[in-house]
């Protein structure tokens, strides 16, 4: 099935979908190797339009976009979004699911995404106070200190729930020789895992090819080895957030021990994650509400009161009219 795959929709292909998931989902490694983000976007937008059920084959649909951009890469990353949605106000026709669309962007807005999960805390930028952000997805960590609607210092590392279940089939194999699967580690972090030992859990049986014979094998892992297995991509996260707390102004380190750290993101759900952090730096961590969603639900807000959101926001299509 060519078909492209959105969210939740992905895990249905399993492993066969996994070894393709590099090259047919760009964000898994690299979010803007090539032209392949602009047409995911029109997929990701034609797929909401068929979900929410305002499908319509001769019927234009007018789309705003906001863009929320890595905040370490927030520079670089502008002006190859811009290239992208420099035409945006023209309309795009193209395919999905065997259905033609019709789609103009009339409005495309850049920020960077810390923001959007320091939203669903604080509110709206410009009233959001000094705080920490670290925002673990899928593919990478995200790290910024975030002042008064600008990022101060920001990092970014690729180690993130991926590198996880990586580390956990890594451990297994070395282990046990044992082969598994990518969803069956990832079921393994969510059940028993954790990057602290855990009381609630003990041991889970797990089942894959055995190295010796080839054979299926089956062994039961505890809680206790994933949290070893998971114990270096961890410590690189922690490595990275106090590489930038050291460069962070004096002035505002302050301020982070009063206002805390917010823990964003779908890797941040892992147990214990929360507790580490704020043992490790001595700052207090809010775990947002929903943080594999915080991301998208601040674009949201976002997206609803443009006109009072200057500061941090980038609209494209403005700046090429100013220009023009």
């Amino acid at each position: 099935d060519n078909r492209p795959a959105f969210g939740e929709d992905i895990l249905q292909y399993g492993g066969k979908f996994y070894a393709l998931s590099e090259e047919r989902i760009p964000y898994m490694r690299d979010k803007t190797t090539d032209n392949r983000f602009f047409i995911l976007t029109l997929f990701a937008i034609a797929y909401e339009i068929e979900a929410a059920g305002r499908y319509s084959a001769s019927e234009m649909i007018d789309v705003k976009l906001n863009v929320g951009l890595p905040p370490s890469h927030y520079a670089g990353l502008y002006e190859k979004y811009e290239a992208y949605f420099a035409n945006g106000s023209k309309p795009v026709r193209f395919m999905f699911r065997d259905k033609p669309y019709i789609i103009q962007i009339s409005e495309v807005n850049a920020y960077p995404q810390a923001y959007a999960a320091a939203m669903t805390v604080f509110g709206m930028i410009k009233d959001q106070p000094k705080t920490m952000v670290i925002d673990i997805g899928g593919g990478t960590t995200e790290v910024a200190v975030v002042s008064m609607g600008g990022v101060v210092e920001c990092e970014s590392i690729k180690v993130a729930g991926s590198s996880f279940d990586e580390a956990i089939i890594r451990f297994i194999k070395k282990k046990y020789n044992l082969l598994i699967g990518a969803k069956t580690a990832e079921e393994l972090k969510i059940n028993i895992g954790g990057v602290i030992p855990r009381k609630d859990v003990d041991s889970q049986e797990v089942k894959g090819r055995c190295l010796l014979t080839g054979l299926p094998k089956s062994v039961r892992i505890t809680s206790a080895e994933v949290v070893e297995a998971l114990r270096e991509p961890t410590q690189l996260i922690l490595e990275n957030v106090h590489a930038v707390l050291e460069r962070t102004p004096p002035e505002l380190t302050g301020d982070l021990g009063d206002n805390g750290i917010i823990l964003s993101g779908g890797g941040a759900l892992i147990y214990g994650m929360d507790t580490l952090i704020e043992k490790s730096t001595g700052i207090p961590v809010i775990m947002v509400d929903d943080p594999a969603s915080c991301a998208a639900h601040g674009a949201g807000k976002m997206l609803s009161k443009l006109d009072s959101m200057e500061d941090g926001m980038m609209n494209f299509l403005r700046k090429r009219q100013m220009r023009s």
